[in-house]
């Protein structure tokens, strides 16, 4: 994919690959990166259509996936929130001679379907708005 971009932060020896869930950008994770910088080799990646990547039209799992092979370090750890989760757990399956571990952070789609998550999405769409606000 032609114009990708990321961000790469951090000192450590040990590359993790960071996805971020659909909807926010790579910013929610800098309070992990601001403790964690000597650790790790942090790889912030902004799905396409968000971001620093918000001028690539979406695409599919596996088409990301190919991206991500093809851009990011082999044997790293891939974390990934919520869609950034089903991404990393896609690529696992793909090449899992690449990856040393996955991280998931709420990465199941089941939220979509149950009742009770819509009736607390609802209650916490002020809270995200806010929340969102800031991160941008």
């Amino acid at each position: 994919m032609k114009n990708f971009y990321w961000k790469t932060i951090g000192h450590g020896k040990i590359n993790l690959i960071v996805l971020n869930g659909w909807g926010f950008n790579s910013k929610i994770w800098f309070i992990i990166i601001n403790q964690l910088n000597n650790i790790f080799k942090f790889y912030l990646i902004d799905l396409p259509g968000i971001g620093i990547n918000k001028h690539l039209l979406p695409v599919k799992i596996d088409e990301i996936s190919e991206i991500l092979y093809y851009y990011m370090p082999k044997n790293s750890i891939w974390l990934g929130w919520s869609m950034g989760g089903l991404i990393t757990n896609r690529f696992a399956s793909l090449y899992p001679q690449n990856i040393l571990g996955v991280i998931n952070v709420t990465s199941s789609p089941c939220f979509i379907k149950k009742k009770m998550a819509r009736s607390r999405r609802k209650n916490n769409a002020s809270f995200l708005q806010k929340f969102k606000k800031k991160l941008l």
